[in-house]
């Protein structure tokens, strides 16, 4: 089954969303559940909450694409986090690294 993830990086908490695409409508995700962590707001917290929310992925699902919204500046295919301790820019190969999928994976600002 084709699904999607949605993440939403502010400076101290992550969420994040995992959906089906069930023939052209969004559906729920068995076991999935809006997650919320409270992380201290850092690059290597972030990528590893991402990868084990990637983890939930059984054998026979695709992640068909991945958004990622900062609460801090994107360009050029990374985010700054403005009030994270240095590194605090992730790019959108970290988070293919931590488990999303490349060329569908799309960094956003949040406002």
């Amino acid at each position: 089954m084709r699904v999607v993830m949605a993440f939403d990086v502010g400076g101290t908490n992550v969420r994040a969303l995992v959906k089906r695409l069930a023939e052209g409508s969004v559906a729920e995700f068995p076991g999935a559940r809006e997650i919320l962590r409270r992380h201290g707001g850092s690059k290597r917290a972030v990528l590893g909450f991402v990868s084990e929310v990637a983890g939930l992925l059984g054998p026979d699902d695709v992640l068909a694409g991945a958004a990622a919204a900062f609460a801090g500046p994107v360009a050029d295919s990374s985010a700054r986090m403005t009030n994270w301790p240095p590194p605090n820019e992730v790019g959108a190969d970290d988070l293919v690294e931590a488990g999303l999928p490349p060329e569908r994976t799309l960094l956003l600002n949040d406002v």
